[in-house]
Parts: C-alpha cells; structure tokens; sequence
C-alpha cells in the first residue's frame, strides 16, 4: 500500500509519516508544494493522499479538483484547521470527483484519531472489494462475457424495520473472468454501454434474478435497476416476456431510476412507464436527494417507492443537518404514500435512528451484505417470521447426465414426484458451477455412467459441489465401482426410467430427515458455519461481523438449529455436530 502525504510544513509532514509507520504502513512518500506533487504523480500512482488545505503556491482544494484525479489518487484524508464546514465542503468536493473514500483529520493531529481514520479506510477497502491488481477490461472480454456466461447476479436483503422480516432484495450484476476473478459493475459497464448491449445485460440478470428469487417463494419482491436507454427500448415487452416464462408475477418487481432518469423522460420512457406500471410493476426513485429533478415531475410520474441516497445515511447518526435532510426526505416520501428504503446503514445506531424516524424498509451491510443466492436462501428462511418454522426451505434439485434424452424423460418424472421443489437438469457436470451461483441447490443426483471419463473441470466442478450443497448422490447400477471411488451416497437404478426416477425422489425427501454423517445434512450452509464458530467459542458479535449480518439475526440461526438437531446448549451441539479438520 503506498501513501503521499502533501503538507508545507516539514516537522508535520514527519510527524504524520512517523505515525504511519508506527501504525505499520511503510511505504510513504512526501511533497510539499505543487511541482514536487506533480513529479511524483508522473510515474506513480497512490492508495491513499493526506492533503493539507493551506499550500504555498496553491490550495489542496484546487490540487484535489484539477492536479489530482481518482486514477492517480484512489482514497483521500484531508487535514487542516479551517472551519467544520469548510472542511466537510471539502469532502463533499472530493465524493462528488469520485475517490473511493473521503475522510478528514484537524490539526494538531492526534494518534488515536489517525488510527481511526486508516481503520475505517481499510474496512471500506475490504467492502468495496478494492483489487489488488490493476483491472483492465477490452471488448473481447464484454463479448465472451455474453458467450461464457459470465454475468450474474448477487442479492443484497432489504429488511422491514417493524418486523424484521425479509421483503425485498436488489439484485446487483457482477462478471466472473477467468483472471481477474469476480469483477465490479464500474469495470465492465461503460464498456456495455459503450457497446450498446445494456439491453442485453438486462434480459440477462432479470431472467436470472427472477429465477432464483421464485425459487425462494413467499413475498420477496425483486429490485432491478434500469437505464435511460432501457427506457426508450422495447423494456416493456421484455420485462413482461421474461418474467412469465419465468413464472414470476410482474407485482413482485420494483424497477429502479435515478432521478435524473426521471427527470429527463422522453415520451417512450413515459410509455414504458406507464404500460409495466398498468401491469403492476412498481417504479422507485433511487439515490433521492442527489439528482436535480423537479418535485413536480417526481409527482407526475407513478412512483411507490422513494430510496433515500447512502450519502445521507452514512451520516445520519452524527450531523444534524444530514439528519434533517433524512427527515424531509421521509416526511415527504409518507405525505406522498410511497415506501421508504433507506440504502447505505452500516452499524445499530444508524439503524435506530432511522426506526425512529419512520423508514419503511433497511438496506445496507448492517442487515446484509451483497450475497449469492444460496447465502440468502438461509437467510430468509430465518427472517420470514419471528417464530421458529419446522418446514424445510424451497430448494432446487438437479439431475445430471450425460444423456440427454433419458435426463430430460427423468427431469420430467422427478418434477412430478416432487411438487415442492425445482427440479433442472444438466447434460454436463462442468455446467454445476454457473448453476450453484445462480439457483438456491441444495441437492444434486448424478447418473453414474457421466462420471466416468470425465475431465478436470468436471472433478473441480463435483468437488465443489461436494462442499457447497446438502447432498450429492450417485444413481448407479448394483455394485457400481464409481460408489466406492467418489464416496457417495447412492441408490440403485430401476428396471424402467419411471422406477429410477421414483427411486430418486424417495431419495431426495428422505435425505433431509436422515441422520447421515452426522447431523450437518439438517442444516443450511449458512446455518453449518454459523454452528461452526459456535462450537469454536466466537461469540455472536464477532460472528455476525464475519457474516455481514445483525447480532439479532445470529441469535436467530443458533435458534434454529438448536430447534432442528433438538439440542439446548453448545455442549449438546458439539456431541450432535463434527467438522472435518
């Protein structure tokens, strides 16, 4: 991590840098006036920028505006001992060009403070999954991204602040490359703009999120976000023909636009408006408070839903004026009838305030980061009620094989015997990975003739599995080799297709209830690694830190599996439970 410290005054500029490296960040250089700051940017770039406000011969206010950008510079701290207000113009300055994070320090500065600030710099790192490597995108990539399937959707949980239960989730687009990993939206979508295909990123997730979210069940409501340029396309006929092949009611859909969007409606965009409105789907202005439209023009347009920008959020439990701005916001958002969502809470005391005031619904990594659909699927199963619920969750089973006219006869066949649950097929094993992160799977039969021969994505793609869903089972002929190789559980194959598949689903309704190795098969993923630090000794604050989550809703999952292996204590639990070293 590399760090420039920009300040006139040597003894400071010293003090700050020795404080740094006591602090452990090592690598710190120095400028104090404008030439030295422009011949260090020329070839180097930094983490992050201690900038005082008073320079010789210019202000930090105009070095941050026009000497520094966001590329040079990713995070700043400016110091100084100008006014409060002054100093928070500043930031807001610094937001509004775009660095990833913006914070402040008065002189004299002190330890404690110094520390403070780089804590909350290397936590915002570690949220906005700051890379380590340059990223570096071309349209090939935006292309084969298309080709390989590689967009996909991660959910983040919006909570009721009166019940506590899940009511919504916004799906946000995420690209899985081959060498950078999982990859941002800021990265790849100028570059789908630029390629004019947002149309088709947009079929993408909503087919994908629509999917996965009525495997869910219940009452989840969906959140997408949409483009101008969406807007003046046929979004209409989209929306309506991917959501009834997916069997998802337009009424759970909340599409949602900027204000500027809605500022700047054309007679197309007011048309598709209009016509998914009629259709049920709700309209929400996202990020209020930061876009310049007319309260006139916000009225007009049919509405239901008013989120409050994370600008305003991040400081509502500490500045006044953000908490009257919040205020208005939300008198206005209940004087017009719509829903409330308050985007951005991040710790308990925003989160009580925010009750107090009156918002409808919570979003934020207080309640929940972004996550897989698998993640959530525990996730709300704990929050759709306050009661302990001894159903099982939806789930989606998968049959494998390799043929493809016996898999698809078996599909059909399993579909009907298990009417609670989703039943997809997959001709190759290597496909199990995409399937995972998008669907909620809890169980995956394969047919014991696909595993021979199989390739190196197809081992990596079943051991993943493995790890990752409830049960994998083998549908094999008597005294199959395979059984002992993959150490699986298996069942044997019927003297007809029918018999086979009706032998599977047997399979599939009595796993939950089996004690098989241990009593792990009766959990969730989610509810396995919260038993897992449990039996490790961490306690609920720390494990709801690691997850993202509220300590309410740990004390919710430790209930719930108490209730499920019928145990009263972490002693108990322990003799029910092993983990593998």
């Amino acid at each position: 991590m590399t760090i420039l410290i920009i300040e006139d005054d040597p003894i400071q500029a010293l003090n700050l840098k020795i404080q740094l490296r006591d602090l452990g960040y090592m690598h710190v250089e120095t400028a104090s006036n404008l030439q030295e700051v422009t011949e260090l940017t020329q070839s180097n770039t930094f983490d992050l920028v201690f900038c005082d406000i008073h320079l010789p011969d210019t202000d930090g206010i105009s070095l941050l505006s026009e000497h520094l950008t966001k590329d040079i510079a990713k995070a700043v701290v400016v110091i100084s001992i100008v006014d409060d207000s002054i100093l928070k113009l500043t930031m807001g300055m610094c937001s509004q060009l775009g660095y990833q994070f913006v914070s402040a320090l008065q002189k004299p500065l002190v330890s404690d403070e110094l520390a403070s600030v780089m804590q909350s710099y290397q936590d915002s790192r570690q949220k906005t999954g700051t890379p380590a490597i340059d990223i570096n995108l071309s349209d090939v990539d935006i292309l084969d991204g298309f080709e390989q399937n590689r967009f996909f959707a991660v959910y983040q949980p919006q909570f009721s602040f009166d019940s506590g239960q899940l009511v919504g989730v916004e799906a946000l687009v995420r690209m899985e490359h081959p060498k950078y990993g999982v990859v941002a939206p800021l990265y790849f979508l100028p570059l789908i703009n630029q390629a004019g295909r947002m149309r088709d990123l947009y079929a993408v997730m909503l087919d994908k999120a629509t999917s996965a979210v009525s495997a869910l069940g219940g009452n989840v409501k969906l959140s997408l976000n949409v483009t101008q340029d969406l807007l003046e396309s046929d979004l209409t006929f989209i929306t309506t023909q991917i959501c009834e092949q997916n069997e998802f009611p337009l009424s759970k859909l909340t599409l949602e636009l900027t204000e500027e969007q809605a500022y700047s409606s054309s007679h197309q965009a007011l048309a598709n408006i209009a016509r998914l409105s009629i259709k049920g789907v709700d309209f929400s202005i996202d990020d209020f408070g930061t876009g310049y439209a007319s309260l006139e023009k916000l009225v007009d347009l049919p509405f239901s839903e008013l989120k409050i920008d994370r600008l305003f959020i991040s400081r509502v439990k500490d500045s006044y004026r953000h908490q009257q701005l919040t205020m208005s916001a939300v008198r206005l958002a209940q004087s017009l009838g719509l829903h409330c969502i308050a985007e951005g809470v991040e710790d308990v005391e925003t989160w009580e305030q925010l009750k107090a005031l009156g918002v409808d619904t919570c979003q934020g990594f207080y309640t929940g980061k972004p996550m897989s659909i698998s993640e959530l699927l525990p996730l709300y199963q704990v929050a759709k009620t306050t009661e302990m619920d001894a159903s099982e969750p939806p789930s989606v089973v998968v049959y494998v094989d390799k043929d493809s006219t016996r898999g698809v006869a078996i599909q059909k066949l399993l579909s009907k015997e298990l009417t609670d649950h989703n039943v997809l097929f997959l001709p190759k094993l290597e496909e199990l990975n995409n399937v995972r992160r998008d669907l909620p799977v809890s169980m995956i039969v394969i047919d014991s003739d696909t595993l021979y021969n199989t390739s190196e994505k197809d081992r990596i793609a079943l051991s993943n599995a493995k790890n990752k869903v409830n049960t994998v089972a083998l549908v094999s002929d008597e005294n199959d080799a395979q059984n002992l190789v993959f150490k699986m559980p298996y069942l044997i194959k019927g003297e007809t297709i029918t018999n086979t598949a009706k032998q599977a689903s047997s399979f599939v309704l009595q796993s939950g209830q089996n004690d098989v190795t241990s009593g792990l098969l009766k959990l969730s993923e989610r509810e396995r690694d919260v038993a897992k630090l449990l039996l490790a000794g961490f306690s609920n604050k720390y494990i709801a830190y690691e997850f993202g989550i509220s300590e309410k809703t740990i004390s919710t999952f430790k209930r719930r599996i108490f209730s499920k292996l019928q145990v009263k204590s972490i002693i108990e639990l322990s003799g029910i439970i092993k983990f593998d070293e």
